[in-house]
């Protein structure tokens, strides 16, 4: 969870896998429209600010004071601790079906008064030479540096449902020094390319990174001088409020009465059925009118901080592939879409429509494809709905792609050709702080590339060196043109499905390499840009870059080995759950990330693109050409009938609402709907103060309190006896047999 990315929750459903593994994060669209333009933001009582740049740097100060304390013992150890915490959180809660994100919001609130504290508290000594315990007020550059730190290990390792996929269905465990050496190393490698690119992504000015100034004009709300004060104070009651009141009512859904996670309406008011299961389930079906009183599936979508528009285009998708496509298939049997056991399961399935028998067709001295065996046994299957998504998956690169260039290309032809030699905040920075040496750029990546090739060569990793460092190479490629794109345009085009394609052609059936490869390539270029984005901001605030560096890669290493640990013990408690040999009652743990995660390995690892995408799976290659087409659109729609209207019309995060299921439960749609319309249009237009003081807080309140009490549910082992709202099984009354 980089800064550029505030916990944000369809950033964490897309690194999922695809069809959840989308290929535009949300920063497309998580920004305040009032903060992203500068307007409505107060500056009073705060540093004079930049009203000459770009729309939006209105709000960044333009001086700066070098002798503000930056990255301080107090620093190391709140942030470490928080960093603990969220990685912790993050990585248990990837398991689970409804998954609450350890937003970075809440680090921001809940460090301030720590550190605060520390600095009113702690004695002024100096335990090690030239580092005081105590050196003075607590000042913003920590704040900001704790919330790096924090934040940059605050996630669930990406290389983690490697570790998964291997051990729950591949029975391969690479033990503990491998797995942190894979979570690390994946995490880190990207850092090394940071370096060659600073020139051409953080200096230039036309290249905002947009969501920073969410975060910039937080800070500086939070830290303004005593005339704002009170409204700081204000605003940490309220969150204490919100916290213990949804603390305590999460105690509720989370143990008394798991049916209010998921209130299938349709399935309590109607007699069981095949029908009625299909389309009211929000676990098993199309969640039609599935309600929830439980914030971890209302606020899945992150619809308090998503600006109204956003929210619109992803719900469009999401209720058009939901109740609109997905039923349709259904109800006509496209594809034999009535024949299968959940309409929108993302397992494999066999000619009879049962679990496919995938240990069957798998060489187990090499878990490589026995060919005469998967001829004698027959085709995989996907469920219609899921094979569409993947469809809708390939329409989002090329979606994002043309619409990126009809909507942005003269910001990109400036981005590329301005001098960065005028901009006041990278001569402030510059001027007082020396740079990041290019040998602590090379040095990491010489010594993370080499625990990689290590790692590939000494454990079953299916993946030879050559593969790897091609691997490395695509990142570094996309790295300068699409983070262009990312700097002036909010819009992270991924390379999941492009490194899935590549690597299921140069290295056919080696389903856990095809998988390395397609993390390695991620991973090195999200977290490159996670850097970049996190150094433009600290570029914004005058943070040393030697510190944010440092902070960045401490948070981000810890962070890894934090996710290693709850890896482990999430998969010796809840296998059972996981590997889907027997299903949760209570529906909390399904194991569907790491189920779809596995699905592609063999789709496009064991059988591979040329084997899986033919006959009439071949059909989904259309969605390339569908996306060119539908990012087009509206561009050509506004030069024909021009309206304001049609800037708002993104195809890519229409198409990110079509492929988030089977990754998410359906349950989500209803509430999470209802919970953006309160908040970015009711709220937002007809309680606009209300909205300003205090939607960010609430939001933040939220999530952090579903965190924290699920994870007191999970250490305590708290559990209910059964009745009506937590029966033995089945906790939505659904399934026909129950």
């Amino acid at each position: 969870m980089s800064l550029q990315d505030p916990g944000i929750k369809l950033a964490q459903l897309s690194r999922a896998d695809e069809p959840g593994d989308s290929d535009v994060s949300e920063d497309a669209w998580l920004l305040d429209d009032e903060i992203a333009t500068g307007k409505g933001v107060s500056t009073k009582g705060s540093a004079p600010t930049d009203r000459h740049g770009p729309d939006g740097l209105s709000i960044v100060p333009t001086v700066d004071d070098p002798a503000l304390p930056h990255l301080t013992l107090r620093v190391l150890l709140i942030g470490t601790l928080f960093c603990i915490v969220g990685a912790a959180i993050s990585q248990l809660f990837y398991f689970k079906s409804n998954a609450p994100k350890f937003s970075v919001f809440l680090i921001i609130l809940v460090t301030l008064p720590l550190g605060k504290w520390c600095a009113a508290l702690l004695p002024n000594v100096e335990p090690i030479q030239g580092w005081p315990l105590n050196p003075g007020p607590f000042s913003v550059k920590e704040h900001v540096l704790i919330t790096v730190l924090a934040g940059s290990g605050a996630t669930s390792a990406y290389a983690g449902d490697i570790l998964a996929v291997q051990d729950l269905y591949y029975h391969q465990n690479l033990g503990a020094i491998a797995g942190i050496g894979l979570l690390v190393t994946t995490q880190v490698l990207g850092f090394a390319l940071a370096g060659s690119v600073y020139r051409l992504l953080v200096r230039p000015t036309k290249l905002v990174w947009p969501s920073t100034l969410v975060l910039v004009s937080l800070f500086l709300t939070l830290h303004a001088d005593e005339t704002t004060k009170t409204l700081t104070q204000v605003r940490l009651r309220f969150f204490s409020i919100a916290f213990v009141g949804c603390f305590l009512w999460q105690f509720v859904p989370a143990v008394l009465s798991p049916t209010l996670t998921s209130l299938a309406v349709l399935c309590i008011a109607l007699p069981r059925s095949e029908v009625v299961e299909t389309f009211g389930s929000g676990y098993r079906g199309f969640g039609l009118g599935t309600l929830s009183l439980d914030w971890s599936v209302v606020g899945a979508f992150g619809g308090l901080f998503t600006p109204w528009f956003a929210s619109v285009n992803f719900f469009a998708g999401l209720v058009f592939m939901c109740w609109v496509f997905g039923p349709g298939m259904w109800l006509t049997d496209f594809w034999n879409a009535s024949k299968f056991s959940s309409p929108i399961g993302s397992g494999l399935y066999d000619t009879s429509f049962s679990r496919y028998n995938v240990t069957a067709i798998i060489n187990a001295t090499d878990l490589s494809l026995d060919v005469a065996a998967y001829e004698k046994q027959g085709a995989i299957l996907l469920t219609p709905f899921f094979a569409m998504t993947y469809a809708a998956s390939f329409a989002i690169l090329t979606a994002a792609v043309t619409s990126v260039i009809c909507w942005n290309l003269d910001l990109i032809k400036d981005a590329v050709s301005s001098s960065p030699s005028d901009d006041i905040h990278v001569q402030l920075l510059e001027q007082n702080y020396p740079p990041v040496p290019h040998a602590w750029y090379i040095s990491t990546g010489v010594i993370t590339l080499a625990a990689s090739c290590g790692l590939v060569l000494l454990y079953p990793m299916q993946l030879p060196v050559w593969a790897l460092v091609f691997a490395v190479a695509i990142a570094a490629v996309f790295l300068v043109p699409l983070g262009i794109v990312a700097g002036i345009t909010n819009t992270t085009i991924g390379l999941n499905v492009i490194s899935e394609l590549v690597a299921g052609f140069v290295i056919p059936g080696l389903p856990i390499g095809v998988i390395t490869f397609k993390v390695y390539t991620y991973m090195v270029y999200s977290q490159c840009l996670a850097l970049v984005g996190d150094l433009k901001f600290g570029l914004y605030m005058k943070i040393p870059p030697r510190s944010l560096f440092i902070a960045q890669l401490l948070g981000t290493t810890l962070g890894a080995i934090v996710n290693y640990v709850f890896i482990r013990i999430v998969l010796d408690s809840k296998r059972q759950y996981l590997d889907g040999s027997v299903v949760d009652p209570q529906g909390q743990w399904d194991g569907r990330a790491p189920q779809v995660f596995y699905s592609a390995s063999v789709i496009w690892g064991l059988l591979g693109p040329a084997r899986f995408f033919s006959g009439d799976y071949a059909l989904l290659y259309w969605g390339f050409l569908g996306g060119a087409i539908m990012g087009i659109l509206p561009w050509l729609l506004n030069r024909i009938w021009p309206r304001n209207y049609w800037q708002y019309v993104s195809a890519p995060v229409f198409l990110h609402g079509c492929v988030v299921v089977p990754a998410v439960p359906t349950n989500t749609i209803t509430v999470g709907f209802a919970a953006a319309f309160l908040s970015q249009f009711w709220a937002a237009r007809y309680h606009r103060e209300w909205h300003e003081k205090f939607n960010y807080v609430l939001s933040a309140a939220l999530d952090a309190a579903t965190s924290i009490n699920a994870m007191s549910v999970f250490l305590l082992g708290l559990s209910f006896y059964a009745w009506w709202g937590n029966p033995p099984s089945d906790s939505e009354h659904c399934q026909i047999n129950q």
